[in-house]
């Protein structure tokens, strides 16, 4: 037969064990009581922290805004200097390009009389195109600069205009062009036709036909004229092409010469563009820096106060919880040899 259960042990047993959890929730509680004062105190100092850190920010942003729109302003002066002179040619190459439009119009204008006179007489140059190898048909060297290119056209258009002159002197174009030989027909025919009809007594018929007879031979004789000139204007048609290929390859070279002297011009440019426009940037960069170094120095006492209480919170925090756990632990103990007694007294 199983003994009766003790009323007063199971009473004091149940104390025991309400006692036991009363005393892990104090426990729990002063644990949670120690970090939740930290976590307040933290969040108030790292919010003292952030707020000082934006308030750094705003005046920082604030005294840079200046900076910015001067900065702004310096680039836009770059800009507007750099599109200006890119579309404006420098002096020297104004001058270049002057000289050089002003040779070529000279050699055109030595060009069209000749092209002209030489297609009165039956020879027509057509297209002639720039040719480098011209040069060595005329025994010249051929342009490597602008100011060779147009000293170059300045010879090919007296070479030209000495051309012109000599085409306009032959005597075969000058009886060609005269119409010597038919006026000279004309005026033997009529001699003839009134010295038979007045002395010889001919008749009008063989007088007639005597005038007639010199004409055609005058005729014939203004056209026999035809062949040895065009034969004499083929002999200088070629070198005349020459001359004018030479003058529009001297011309084409000034050009390109130019135009490569533009373009280093242009790159030259541009590189200063991007060295000033580097050059602000650097300078903006700086004065943000030293704005915000002379801000954060005035702030730094108090941002280092404020690390400094973190410092020291975390560091108290970590003494308050050891303390509290080895208070709580003793009490529990302490706790644990009541219970011990309690339940000896009633066994």
């Amino acid at each position: 037969m199983s003994e009766s259960p003790n009323p007063q042990r199971a009473a004091v047993m149940r104390q025991c064990r309400e006692d036991r959890r009363a005393m892990l929730k104090r426990w729990d509680e002063s644990g949670e009581a120690v970090i939740d004062r930290y976590e307040t105190e933290t969040l108030a100092l790292r919010g003292q922290l952030a707020k000082l850190a934006g308030s750094v920010k705003r005046q920082v942003q604030q005294k840079c805004e200046p900076l910015i729109r001067q900065a702004e302003e310096r680039r836009i002066e770059v800009l507007s200097r750099f599109d200006q002179e890119k579309n404006t040619p420098s002096s020297a190459r104004q001058k270049d390009d002057q000289a050089i439009r002003q040779a070529h119009h000279r050699a055109a204008a030595a060009i069209e009389p000749l092209r002209s006179w030489m297609h009165q007489h039956g020879t027509d140059f057509g297209e002639v195109r720039e040719d480098a190898a011209a040069y060595g048909r005329l025994e010249l060297r051929p342009p490597d600069s602008i100011r060779q290119s147009v000293e170059s056209m300045q010879d090919l258009t007296a070479r030209i205009e000495q051309l012109n002159q000599e085409l306009h002197g032959l005597r075969i174009t000058r009886i060609h062009d005269h119409f010597w030989f038919p006026i000279g027909g004309i005026v033997i025919g009529l001699l003839l036709a009134m010295l038979l009809l007045f002395t010889a007594g001919a008749s009008p018929i063989a007088a007639g036909s005597t005038f007639v007879a010199a004409l055609v031979v005058g005729i014939a004789a203004h056209f026999a004229t035809i062949g040895p000139l065009q034969k004499k204007m083929a002999s200088h048609q070629n070198h005349a092409c020459d001359l004018i290929a030479a003058v529009e390859h001297a011309k084409a070279k000034a050009m390109r010469v130019s135009a490569s002297i533009h373009q280093l011009e242009a790159s030259d440019l541009a590189k200063k563009r991007d060295k000033d426009l580097a050059v602000i940037d650097r300078w903006l960069e700086e004065q943000k820096q030293a704005v915000a170094a002379e801000i954060e120095a005035s702030t730094k006492d108090k941002q280092e106060t404020l690390k400094q209480k973190l410092a020291e919170l975390d560091q108290t925090f970590h003494q308050q919880f050891e303390s509290n756990e080895d208070r709580m632990r003793q009490q529990a103990d302490e706790l644990a040899m009541d219970i011990q007694k309690r339940l000896e007294n009633v066994s």
